[in-house]
């Protein structure tokens, strides 16, 4: 199959082998189309590079929480770690084992925080009155989430460290918590998560290096969680995160943990984006190309309401045409909502020879793709599809109804 894409992201391995045609003539478009072996292949790099570390690898839900990309995560030896009680509750339907779940969230109420200790799962408070409260109803499993006073990401609204996050607790007020109340018996587990779509593994290496410096060289917990973020190659000139040099910086880290208190915590991480990221396409069709003022637009049957990332945070995705053309011309490729912001970051190059009824593919969609998506304009939500390993083509349960049928139980 031929594609037009010179500047195509590393997804396009798998995206060869599928009839878009055949999908779009069963299924229509718009559809989300996810790929089992490209997920799967993910997972169990990931799996296989730290398996002789103290490690845990918890999958960040809230990248997919499709229950059939769960499963497939999960069947590669993956614990699971939620932002919600909801998606704790679909994790729990998924893996049925609460010492494999992990709750962050910085805003729960006490009724929720008293239902997640109830299923008995990991909770990591992220302000004093969670702690306080996890503290006082005597849960098990602890850990405090730290705010480390910086964070990085691919955009200011990804970025979770520093004084105008949200999130967390402040480094400085813990170590005196630690000081006059003396807790630390009571909380298992410090975490950190500094932002989503972090390319440089050295911002982890420098978190660490301050947590050990203010709290970690005097006092000694079982677990430590440096979160999640890491980013993934969008276009082909990005390069892929150097998890290889994570690794050597936390085998550092924990021999020198060893030295000083005799042993190494359990280290977790939470990968989400680096899993499933390429595993998804938008498989959508061309609805018109018009020009006006010298600027040509290709709009699509899809927009914002389907994928947001490109209006919210103007984030790139590459979008390929089937057709392979001679000659090519400059266009933006915007969406159908009744929106300006929904149109591609970059003017792009296309086929010339486009017209209405081509189908186009939006790569690299499989995280923060279809969870993000709305109604918006009252369009529905696109179908989601699964190209099994094997070659089968199976339709998903919705999200609203997988959620439905859990809740009810």
């Amino acid at each position: 199959m031929c594609f037009m894409n010179e500047y195509a992201s590393s997804s396009t391995e798998w995206i060869r082998d599928v009839d878009w045609k055949e999908l779009a003539r069963d299924y229509g478009t718009p559809i989300y189309v996810y790929s089992e072996e490209f997920i799967t292949k993910r997972a169990r790099t990931l799996k296989d590079l730290f398996r002789e570390l103290n490690v845990d690898l918890y999958y960040a839900m809230k990248a997919n929480t499709n229950p059939v990309i769960l499963r497939i995560i999960a069947n590669e030896g993956y614990s699971l770690e939620g932002v919600s009680i909801y998606e704790v509750k679909i994790g729990l339907s998924i893996v049925q084992d609460n010492s494999k779940i992990m709750l962050t969230s910085c805003c729960l109420d006490d009724e929720t925080l008293l239902e997640a200790i109830r299923l008995g799962i990991k909770i990591n408070a992220d302000s004093w009155n969670q702690l306080s409260f996890l503290l006082a109803n005597n849960h098990e499993d602890i850990g405090v989430r730290i705010d480390l006073g910086f964070g990085a990401g691919h955009h200011a609204y990804t970025t979770t460290g520093g004084w105008q996050s949200k999130f967390g607790i402040g480094i400085d007020e813990f170590v005196h918590f630690l000081e006059t109340e003396s807790p630390s018996g009571k909380i298992r587990r410090l975490h950190f998560h500094l932002g989503s779509g972090i390319s440089s593994p050295e911002i982890y290496t420098k978190a660490l290096d301050e947590l050990w410096q203010k709290i970690l060289k005097y006092r000694a917990f079982a677990e430590i969680d440096i979160g999640g973020g890491f980013s993934y190659p969008y276009r082909k000139e990005d390069k892929e995160f150097d998890f290889n040099n994570l690794k050597k910086n936390l085998e550092a880290f924990a021999s020198n943990h060893e030295k000083v208190h005799g042993f190494s915590p359990r280290i977790i991480l939470e990968p989400g984006r680096w899993i499933v990221a390429g595993g998804g396409v938008l498989l959508a069709k061309v609805t018109d190309i018009k020009t006006k003022s010298g600027q040509t637009f290709v709009t699509l049957n899809t927009g914002m309401q389907h994928l947001i990332r490109p209006a919210l945070y103007r984030s790139y995705h590459e979008v390929l045409f089937l057709q392979k053309d001679t000659d090519y011309m400059k266009a933006f490729i915007a969406g159908n909502s009744c929106e300006n912001a929904d149109v591609m970051p970059l003017e792009r190059t296309v086929p010339a020879s486009l017209k209405r009824g081509d189908l186009a593919l939006v790569l690299d969609v499989g995280a923060y793709g279809y969870v993000m998506s709305s109604n918006y304009n009252s369009y529905p939500r696109p179908r989601e599809i699964i190209i099994r390993k094997n070659g089968r083509i199976e339709e998903t349960i919705s999200f609203d109804k997988y959620l439905l049928e859990i809740l009810r139980k």
